[in-house]
């Protein structure tokens, strides 16, 4: 089946997610503690290093008896086990505080931290209520509805912020996020062009800037936003992942490798790069490779935040299912779905399914992700093209193919030219053949060179009267659209 996901685009997103998923009863190296005590001090040998106040979140570094080894501040110490919890004993702790406010915010501040965004939301509410003056509750409050997927409360409460407090460029990040989701591509630029008002040399805003306009199929105004970046800040890993994923998106393999390489440079253990690395092998054909850099990055993962594993699971299931192991693709698969049961993922998965011929598990899995959110525009545009081109008839449904991908073009200003691609298949399978030729060549002409042959490809067969079937060879594509 067709890639309809490209994972690695949009690094903005990427390098904001943190899981707290380690375990969270027993005290181990790598967990996640937290300060319970007022009076914690971190000592180096006979050296008071300072205080370590309360609610601090730190990882255990090392375990010697009672003491803990950990980082705070730039520093490192030993911090004595009476004074921390782990974050679920924390709960218990931090719900008998006797100050109202307090509790609130330790306990909200905690569930945060834990990824319990629907536990700590009420907390951050009652403390908006307690001060409503203050912008922090609030902007906490947006932030979790954003990373739990309820992203029209989201929007609520950070456009409320950007009346109260029109000069917070945070404010504006999770803002365009927000409307990325949504598929809203003005309002995500918009956003971002306010950060660069308020910040003209924020090479992140740049980036983040260059992640929207290549998640919407605008690669030069992409590259351009990676090449203002990397004059601000030419080592900044973020700048060189920003151009491998557009380079990427370009098809332009070379460079988006050579790009990459230089991001492992720069951090050879990021995960991040070495994720990135094996999705650019996948699509160069090289398997092994692929699988390989996965594997480091996926490994890394999920000693440390598992849920961060979710896109490199995906990539390698489809790199497992281009070798013919299939049971490990699905394998992936499923951990991804285990880890992360967003729609996307699970669009992900049903792809996976597509590709071992598993149709009915496909269905049912584009079917769910399209109930969990039905405007994602990934998703109505992923499940309209199964739709409108799986490969058995009996699950294919034009009408409701083009009433999907309408609402997709719709929603994105008939600006993504994927998604006009996808509405022109649907217009195939429903046998109205001049409008499918009309919009694939509109799509032809506003998609970028590593995309119009294919979609010129697809006209060519609209021409004779045929509808397209996901998996099939194409004919030669006629050298301009019409």
């Amino acid at each position: 089946m067709r890639v309809r996901f490209t994972p690695s685009v949009c690094v903005c997103i990427t390098f904001l997610y943190w899981s707290g998923t380690a375990d969270l009863s027993a005290q181990e190296v790598g967990d996640q503690i937290v300060v319970t005590s007022s009076d914690a001090r971190l000592l180096a040998g006979d050296r008071d290093l300072g205080e370590v106040h309360w609610l601090a979140f730190l990882s255990v570094l090392d375990i010697n008896g009672e003491w803990y080894w950990v980082e705070h501040e730039g520093q490192k110490g030993w911090i004595n086990r009476k004074h921390v919890a782990t974050l679920r004993e924390a709960i218990d702790v931090f719900d008998e505080e006797p100050s109202e406010k307090w509790r609130h915010v330790a306990l909200a501040r905690t569930y945060d931290q834990m990824g319990d965004y629907a536990a700590a939301i009420p907390h951050y509410s009652e403390l908006h209520e307690l001060e409503p003056g203050s912008t922090q509750w609030l902007f906490s409050r947006g932030t979790c509805r954003y990373f739990l997927g309820d992203i029209d409360a989201a929007i609520k409460d950070l456009e409320v912020l950007v009346r109260i407090d029109p000069r917070d460029e945070t404010t504006y990040l999770f803002l365009s996020l927000c409307w990325q989701s949504r598929g809203d591509y003005v309002r995500a630029v918009a956003c971002q062009n306010s950060r660069l008002e308020l910040q003209p040399d924020n090479a992140n805003a740049l980036v983040s800037r260059s992640g929207i306009h290549a998640a919407f199929g605008n690669l030069q105004a992409a590259l351009d936003d990676c090449q203002a970046a990397l004059a601000i800040s030419k080592d900044d890993l973020s700048v060189h992942y920003q151009f491998s994923s557009v380079y990427l998106a370009l098809g332009d393999l070379e460079a988006a490798l050579q790009s990459i390489d230089r991001a492992v440079e720069i951090d050879p253990e990021s995960a991040y790069t070495r994720s990135q690395r094996g999705v650019i092998y996948w699509r160069i054909g090289d398997a092994d490779k692929s699988i390989a850099e996965l594997t480091r990055a996926i490994d890394q993962w999920e000693a440390e935040s598992p849920a961060l594993a979710v896109n490199a699971l995906l990539v390698r299931s489809k790199a497992y299912a281009s070798i013919g192991e299939s049971d490990l693709a699905l394998a992936d698969a499923n951990r991804a779905v285990e880890l992360g049961p967003q729609p996307s993922v699970l669009c992900n998965r049903a792809e996976v399914y597509c590709g071992v011929g598993k149709y009915a598990l496909a269905a049912a899995d584009f079917e769910a992700a399209y109930e969990s959110d039905p405007f994602d525009a990934n998703t109505l545009n992923s499940f309209a093209w199964f739709l409108a081109t799986c490969e058995e008839a009996k699950y294919r449904d034009g009408p409701r193919a083009v009433e999907l991908s309408e609402l997709v073009c719709q929603l994105t200003s008939w600006s993504h030219s994927q998604y006009v691609d996808t509405l022109a298949a649907a217009y195939a399978e429903v046998g109205d053949f001049e409008r499918a030729r009309l919009w694939q060549g509109h799509a032809a002409a506003f998609a970028d060179e590593a995309e119009r042959e294919d979609y010129l490809s697809r006209l060519a067969i609209y021409q004779k009267g045929s509808p397209y079937r996901d998996g099939e060879a194409a004919p030669a594509a006629p050298e301009t659209a019409p």
